[in-house]
This record gives C-alpha cells, sequence and structure tokens, in this order.
C-alpha cells in the first residue's frame, strides 16, 4: 500500500515541489484565464481603515457617516464619489461650481487665464465638446464623470498629456489624485474586470517576464518564516471573506474537470522532472522523511483502504490503478479523479486526525531541513 501516503499529500495540497510543475513555460498557455478579480476586498471598511489617507475630504467624511449607519448593502467607493460630485454635471457655469465645491475655488477660467494662445490652447478652445467652459468642462469630466486624462488628450486631439498638464497648471486646476483613482478602479467590480483582462493580456504577452516572477516568487516562499506568514495571511483573509474560499474552490474544480488541462499539467510535471530529475529524487525523499515521523497514519490508511474494497474487488483493482497512474505522473481521466476524490474524502472523513497528524510532520520535517538536520 506504498501508494496510499503519496495520494493523499497530494491530494489534500501538502506536496511541496507543486508550485513548480505549475510554472508556465513560454510556448505553453492555460485554456482558461486565471482570476485576477479576487485578491483584497476594497470595500469602505478597508478603505477606512487602511486608504483614508488617500481620500478627498468631503468623500472621507462620506465614508465615515455611511461605514458609522452599517448599511445591509455597502455601497462602492466608485458610487460614492459619483454620488457626491453629481451635482457638478448641472452646473452651467464655473462660479456655480466653486459655490457647490469650495475646493475647486482657486480655478481660473480658462478664457482670462492665457496672456497668449498657443496651439495646445487654441486646440483645446476650438474643440467643440469644450467649447469656451473649458475649466467647468475639466471639473465635471475629471470629478463627476470620473475620466482619466489620457481620454481626455486623445478626444481633444493634444500631442500628449504634457500638452494637458501645462494648461491645467495656468488655471490651477485641482485633480484627483493617481492613487486615489487607482483605489476607485480597484473597488469597482466593473473597473476589476477591465484591470483583470488587461493584466491577463500583458501576462500573455510577456511570458519571460512572467517566467522570471514566478521564478522570484518561488525564491521566496523557500524560506519557512516567509511560507508561514502567507498562509496566516490567507487563513485570515478566507475567515473574513468564506465567500472567496467558495469562489476559488468551484474556479478550481472548473478547471481541473477539463480533461484538457489535466493532460497539460500532467506534461509539465513530466517535462519539469526531465529537466530536474534531482527535484522528483528531493519529493521522494521529503515524502518518506514525513511518513517516517507518522508511521501509525499510514497503518490506518492501509486499513481504511482494505475496508473501503472489501466488498468490491473491481474497485480495488482500478484504485491500484488509479493510484499507479499518478505516482507515473499519467493523466487521468475525470471518471479517474472523480473516484480518486471520493476515496480520500470517505479517508478523511472517517478519520479527520490524518490531516492534523500530515501538517505536524511536514512541519518537523521542514523545521529540520531548515535547520540543516536533514540534508
Amino acid at each position: 500500500m506504498s501508494f496510499l501516503p503519496t495520494m493523499l499529500i497530494n491530494s489534500i495540497g501538502f506536496n511541496q515541489y507543486k508550485s513548480h510543475y505549475n510554472t508556465v513555460n513560454s510556448g505553453q498557455t492555460r485554456q482558461s484565464s486565471l482570476s485576477f478579480e479576487g485578491g483584497r476586498l476594497i470595500d469602505l471598511n478597508y478603505v477606512l481603515k487602511n486608504r483614508k489617507n488617500l481620500l478627498p475630504e468631503r468623500v472621507l467624511n462620506k465614508v465615515e457617516e455611511i461605514v458609522k449607519s452599517n448599511p445591509s448593502k455597502m455601497p462602492t467607493l466608485k458610487q460614492v464619489h459619483q454620488e457626491i460630485y453629481q451635482p457638478l454635471l448641472k452646473c452651467k457655469t464655473l462660479d456655480e461650481a466653486k459655490t457647490l465645491f469650495p475646493e475647486f475655488s482657486d480655478i481660473k477660467e480658462a478664457n482670462i487665464s492665457f496672456q497668449r494662445y498657443t496651439k495646445n490652447i487654441k486646440r483645446i478652445l476650438s474643440n467643440e465638446y469644450f467649447d469656451k467652459n473649458f475649466s467647468l468642462k475639466m471639473l465635471q469630466e475629471c470629478w463627476a464623470n470620473l475620466r482619466s486624462k489620457e481620454e481626455i488628450v486623445k478626444e481633444i486631439g493634444l500631442d500628449s498629456r504634457t500638452s494637458l498638464d501645462w494648461v491645467l497648471q495656468k488655471i490651477n486646476f485641482v485633480n484627483c489624485t493617481s492613487n486615489y483613482r487607482t483605489l476607485i478602479k480597484a473597488s469597482d467590480p466593473e473597473s476589476r474586470k477591465i484591470i483583470a483582462a488587461k493584466t491577463t493580456a500583458w501576462n500573455a504577452a510577456h511570458p519571460d517576464l512572467m517566467k522570471a516572477r514566478n521564478k522570484h516568487a518561488a525564491q521566496y516562499m523557500k524560506k519557512p518564516e516567509n511560507r508561514e506568514a502567507h498562509s496566516k495571511r490567507m487563513k485570515e483573509h478566507f475567515e473574513k471573506h468564506p465567500e472567496r474560499r467558495k469562489q476559488v474552490s468551484a474556479n478550481s474544480k472548473e478547471y481541473w474537470s477539463n480533461a484538457k488541462h489535466r493532460e497539460e499539467q500532467s506534461k509539465r510535471e513530466l517535462e519539469y522532472e526531465r529537466l530536474h530529475p534531482e527535484k522528483r529524487s528531493n519529493n521522494a525523499k521529503y515524502q518518506r522523511l514525513v511518513w517516517e515521523k507518522i508511521p501509525e497514519i499510514r497503518m490506518i490508511m492501509a486499513n481504511f483502504f482494505k475496508d473501503y474494497v472489501a466488498e468490491d474487488k473491481i474497485l480495488a483493482a482500478r484504485l491500484r490503478y488509479v493510484f499507479s497512474k499518478r505516482q507515473q505522473r499519467m493523466p487521468l481521466t475525470q471518471a479517474e479523479v472523480s473516484m480518486l476524490a471520493k476515496f480520500n474524502k470517505a479517508c478523511m472523513e472517517a478519520h479527520p486526525e490524518i490531516k492534523a497528524a500530515l501538517k505536524e510532520a511536514h512541519k518537523i520535517v521542514k523545521n529540520e531541513i531548515g535547520k540543516g538536520e536533514i540534508k
């Protein structure tokens, strides 16, 4: 029954070399996009606790009021911002906007701010959209509609954002800070989807940089203290946001239910082991050391297997075949994946002490390796 320990370690995520196999080489791509829409939830509670220094005073006061009232459905930071600055769109003059929002009182009218009209100024003031109310329009676009300078420059037809910045400086324009804009985007689900799409496209176009970044991350996670800190952060995150745990689980199940993905992963593992035979040897040694710490668990699993297949010799043969395929890094069919998952689940439910014992054994072995007691 030597295959049982290896199978269970892989099934509950204790294989310390698994991250190496997940590295996608420059010639490989995954069929489904990875999710960049998760991560830390940027709600108003988080904003107020960790990023309040980035908020305009008017927005900060409103956010504090909303968080204190603790509504059943919390608005996003973007929704709060737009609600505050929507009145700008109804203003007909700059003076009217200044009356509503005194923080803009130092902004000048564009048509009296320039002693001479440069090519860029003429292009701005002759633009059909901005007309002569350039200062007011910029307030409306940047604060009420949250448009970026890049979008405005493109619409006006200027050569660069620098040209627009020079004009804004002349009229004493007050804009949102770049960090505040980023925070607004990160707090809005639709904006996060756009960021996710751009990030995924950039990663696909720069596989070498992705590989280098993954290598750097792998080096960081080799240190026990970094792994422990990362594990603690992940546990805290999922305790606060159980819906994210469910979503991550669902995404993983959906991805690995695809036979093509499983086959690609198997090929990546085999290719990695071919290039790094010492890693497979180290992994086998590592697992052997772990199981030497808990011989009683090995016996429990062997006995459970006997009970599990006692009345079904065909099932016993099929499971042994699946275990053998996994040991040889061969891809499994959907039926085999389901069979293995069912067996592992039954084993863990019947003997919940297995997971805790394995975790402790891993910790002991890693500490011994870190101290140089094991090479």
